[in-house]
């Protein structure tokens, strides 16, 4: 009767590698790695100082409060629910818009673009398209039924960024790509060292 083999198969043991291993190698060429994180946050310095051509960007923001009616029931409506109105900026104006924190009918739309004067032209646009919107829902249900209008709340804010405002965010990105990079590295140098390590021990076994 053939007895059946229950010890595990062989995976490879010695090339197991366990965590104080990794992170010993890692310890071991910290000056490679820093160098490495160094080169990439100069490049990222390098690359938002003095980067020709990028033009900067500026960004109009507006918040609008939407309009409300009364049912016959006597409860009060919104033109239209602000997060629907949100929905459908976002998806067929190309302009950002989100719902302003604590509020249930007050939208922020923002627009972005290489002069101030197109960037409100294109929030004007759609604050425009917005409140010929809720015009026409309100002549459908009738202007005495309207409590408020949809209107804009405030002043329209212009706001520039530039690539060099963004120095520091580019900078610390550098440095995580080339610590992660480096590390990656040395992981795979020792490992290739490792193997290589393991094949002559191998060979000068079998050769005795």
């Amino acid at each position: 009767m053939t007895q059946l083999n229950s010890s595990p198969p062989d995976c490879g043991t010695q090339d197991e590698i366990d965590l104080f291993d990794l992170l010993q190698s890692l310890w071991g060429c910290k000056v490679f790695i820093g160098l490495v994180a160094f080169v990439f946050s100069a490049a990222g310095w390098a690359y938002a100082t003095y980067k020709p051509g990028q033009p900067d960007t500026y960004s109009a923001k507006a918040v609008l409060a939407v309009g409300s009616y009364v049912a016959s029931t006597g409860q009060i409506f919104s033109l239209e629910p602000a997060g629907d109105l949100v929905q459908v900026i976002n998806q067929t104006t190309g302009l950002k818009a989100s719902l302003l924190r604590g509020s249930t009918g007050l939208v922020e739309i923002s627009a972005t673009a290489h002069a101030p004067k197109d960037a409100e032209e294109l929030l004007g646009e759609v604050v425009e398209f917005v409140i010929k919107r809720h015009e026409a829902v309100g002549w459908l249900l009738g202007k005495e039924k309207i409590i408020r209008t949809t209107a804009l709340i405030g002043d329209t804010k212009i706001q520039q960024s530039s690539l060099s405002e963004k120095r520091l965010e580019i900078i610390v990105l550098g440095v995580i790509v080339g610590l992660f990079l480096g590390s990656v590295a040395v992981l795979v140098w020792q490992s290739y060292l490792r193997r290589i390590k393991h094949a002559k021990a191998r060979i000068e076994k079998e050769s005795l």
